[in-house]
């Protein structure tokens, strides 16, 4: 919890799991590899940075939009996965 109340700081619904592909260059800034939100199991794959970050906003906005309590982790969207 968070010293501001009962919000969690770190709220499970905006949190994300980024995995790099094996032939991903990260310093190079050759990014490959998939993206899932962990509460609502939606994922996508990506092949560079803006993809990346378009899925991550995409989401964020789509289950604020649904649901405004998804900020504070009491509730999420729980969307099936894309099939990228």
């Amino acid at each position: 919890m968070s010293e501001m109340g009962d919000a969690p700081t770190f709220p499970t619904s905006r949190a994300f799991v980024v995995q790099f592909a094996a032939g991903a260059d990260v310093p190079a800034g050759a990014l490959l590899g998939r993206v899932e939100h962990v509460s609502s199991a939606r994922a996508a794959r990506f092949h560079s940075v803006d993809e990346l970050m378009d899925f991550i906003g995409r989401v964020l906005s789509e289950t604020t939009a649904l649901d405004p309590l998804s900020t504070t982790g009491e509730a999420c969207d729980r969307s099936p996965p894309d099939q990228t």
